[in-house]
Order: structure tokens, then C-alpha cells, then sequence
């Protein structure tokens, strides 16, 4: 059986991460959020982490993550992968996934149209 789990997000008051939980595998989908020392935990240990990503770290907004929050939040939880999503233009020209993964420290790509990930 497939479960869902979600956990609330520094976006809006409806914004929520999705976690969805196969067995021992875990997939957390952050949605739209801000930086969150409390989603990195309930993230923690996942298998993959598909996480927002959406502007340059110069522009940091607070409800939304720029590729050094991503690798941040990847690094408390712990995730076996990360995959960043959710770019805006001015975030495509600065390699978030180079970026990112400097911060995670493991494997980091940038999503795109049609990609395939198996936990």
C-alpha cells in the first residue's frame, strides 16, 4: 500500500509538502515553501527529496528556496537524493544543481520534462 503524509510549508497558509511512502522508500515533494529547519526534519531520510527551487540565492524571497536553501534542506534531511524543480527563469542561468549539491554534499540534479527517478 502507498500512504500519504504531509507536513505544512512557509508559503501560504495552505502550502504543504507531500510525502509519499511505499514500504521502506520515501519520496518528500516540498511544494512551494520557504527555508524550514522543521520540514528538513520531517523530511529526514528519505530516499529522494524533490524540492522547490526557484530563484538565484541573491534573490531569496523567505516562501520560496534559491539553490543554497535546497542543498540546506536536503542536508538536514538527510535525503538519499535530490532533485530540484520549480524555476523560475532567473534561476535557470546559475546551474542550481551545481549550486545546490556544493551545499547537500550527494547527488543533485535539475528536473526536466519527461525525467523518470525510481527510489
Amino acid at each position: 500500500a502507498v500512504t500519504l503524509e504531509t507536513h505544512s510549508t512557509p508559503h501560504t497558509e495552505e502550502s504543504l509538502a507531500i510525502a509519499v511512502v511505499h514500504g521502506t522508500r520515501r519520496l518528500v515533494y516540498t511544494g512551494d515553501t520557504g527555508p524550514s529547519a522543521a520540514l528538513g526534519e520531517w523530511a529526514r531520510g528519505c530516499d529522494l527529496l524533490l524540492c522547490e527551487c526557484s530563484l538565484p540565492d541573491d534573490e531569496e524571497t523567505g516562501i520560496h528556496l534559491t539553490p543554497d536553501g535546497a542543498g540546506a534542506l536536503a542536508r538536514t534531511a538527510d535525503a538519499g537524493r535530490l532533485v530540484l524543480t520549480h524555476f523560475y527563469p532567473q534561476v535557470e542561468s546559475v546551474d542550481p544543481a551545481a549550486l545546490a549539491g556544493r551545499t547537500y554534499g550527494g547527488e543533485t540534479v535539475a528536473a526536466r520534462d519527461g525525467d523518470r527517478f525510481t527510489l
